[in-house]
């Protein structure tokens, strides 16, 4: 069987942490660039009509889209109802609530006695 080799001492291992930390500040400019704004210009605002050509093409194009689909609603034949659902047939309303019975049951005899009361 393989022995686990042993862990190296931590003290001869490099720190690599400051390795890194070195090799990154050696990448960035020494004098940090200064940072140099645009200048700043003054928003336009639209006309009323740059603003509102969007709104009036939307309403637009709703309306085609609505009279495309009358229009194409209309050159298909109205067919007839389904004869899946008869909506004039009878109905579970229709059917009678209780069934009659055909032959005679018998009743429990009244008794003459009072039930008891429980004071209420």
């Amino acid at each position: 069987m393989n022995e686990p080799s042993p862990l190296p001492d931590p003290s001869s291992r490099p720190d690599v942490d400051g390795l890194l930390r070195d090799f990154f500040r050696s990448e960035l400019p020494h004098p940090w660039p200064r940072l140099h704004l645009p200048e700043t210009r003054q928003r336009v605002v639209p006309s009323w009509w740059q603003r509102s050509r969007v709104r009036i093409g939307l309403a637009a194009s709703v309306a085609l889209v609505l009279t495309s689909y009358l229009a194409l609603a209309d050159l298909f034949p109205r067919s007839a109802p389904s004869r899946a659902v008869d909506l004039r047939g009878p109905n579970i309303a229709d059917l009678p609530k209780h069934r009659t019975r055909t032959h005679a049951v018998p009743r429990p005899e009244a008794s003459t006695e009072r039930p008891e009361s429980n004071g209420r």
